[in-house]
């Protein structure tokens, strides 16, 4: 990594120590923090804007962790990206229900981004049972959502 990125992700370790990790929102700036080192040395390594993206899915078990530390406690962006690693299966070991179950809970809070990824799983029956009936229902929510609201899809 380079001295910035390290520095930035020491800043950011040192500073959870500092409040004993706890936090739900700490925990998840840390697994951000461990996401984004990874793609900033790995661009930094390759000299490369593509190494960003082919960075994505290595070396991220830290971003995991902190992930599943701070979505324990009920955080939704963390919840949501545990959803998205459980399905892809590039970090985490594939796991449909899981994905399933960690989009649920989001989609409930209403977030625009995690409900139409529901509504494709319950129409595919992909980690729950298909469902033709709850499908559309979490797409509408999510259609009718503000355009700033969407803005993450």
């Amino acid at each position: 990594m380079n001295g910035i990125v390290c520095r930035g992700l020491a800043l950011a370790v040192g500073i959870a120590a500092l409040y004993g990790q706890t936090d739900a929102k700490t925990q998840y700036e840390l697994g951000l923090r461990y996401e984004k080192a990874e793609d900033f040395a790995q661009a930094a390594a390759q000299g490369t804007a593509m190494a960003v993206m082919n960075a994505k899915g290595r070396g991220m078990g830290k971003a995991a962790e902190w992930y599943q530390r701070a979505a324990a406690q009920g955080l939704d962006d963390a919840q949501y990206n545990l959803g998205a690693l459980y399905e892809s299966g590039r970090v985490l070991s594939k796991n449909l229900a899981k994905a399933a179950q960690y989009y649920r809970a989001v989609a409930g809070q209403g977030d625009s981004t995690a409900q139409p990824r529901l509504s494709m799983m319950c129409a595919n029956g992909d980690g729950v049972a298909r469902d033709f009936v709850a499908g559309p229902i979490w797409l509408s929510r999510a259609a009718t959502r503000t355009p700033r609201e969407c803005a993450r899809n």
